[in-house]
This record gives C-alpha cells, sequence and structure tokens, in this order.
C-alpha cells in the first residue's frame, strides 16, 4: 500500500521492509514500539542543476486500544548532478 503511493509520488527505486514484531525504542521520544520497518526510495529534486535526493524513513509502530502512533525518523542525503555547458562560437 505505501510503496505504490511513493511510486505515484514520483519517488523511485522504492524498497518497503516487512515490519520487525519486538520491542524498539523511539530515537528522539524514547517511548516503546512494538514494529519496525525500513524505507528506502529516491528522487530527483529541481535546483539549479538536479540533485539525486536518497531517502531512508525508519518507521516505528504501536497499537494503543483505538489508535495507531507510527514514528518516522527520516535521513536525506543529496548528490547534486551539474551539466555545465558553454556556448563557444566557431570562427
Amino acid at each position: 500500500m505505501y510503496k505504490p503511493f511513493l511510486e505515484k509520488q514520483g519517488k523511485d527505486n522504492v524498497t518497503v521492509a516487512e515490519w520487525k514484531e519486538g520491542e524498539c525504542t523511539g530515537d528522539w521520544c524514547g517511548e516503546q514500539y512494538a514494529k519496525q520497518r525500513e524505507v528506502t526510495f529516491n528522487f530527483y529534486k529541481q535546483t539549479i542543476g538536479k540533485t539525486l535526493v536518497d531517502v531512508k524513513h525508519t518507521q516505528q509502530l504501536r497499537r494503543e486500544s483505538d489508535r495507531c502512533i507510527v514514528q518516522i525518523k527520516m535521513v536525506m542525503s543529496g548528490k547534486l548532478l551539474v551539466i555545465y555547458s558553454q556556448y563557444i562560437p566557431i570562427s
């Protein structure tokens, strides 16, 4: 369900791991979660040139009676692809 959503948003090389059962702790909140998975993808962002952005989500999940709580930690890194061209007149 999540992979097709990301692909429709123009993300490439999408991988969505299966949820792993087991207690895990949120890095920034210290809260406990019951499941965890990793999602990776990349996309090109148009800036001065094109930047290939690699994204990694670490998603953690727990259920509390009638609600589901998901924490997402995201790491992004970019590689600027500079396309340089110069007009040189031929005389």
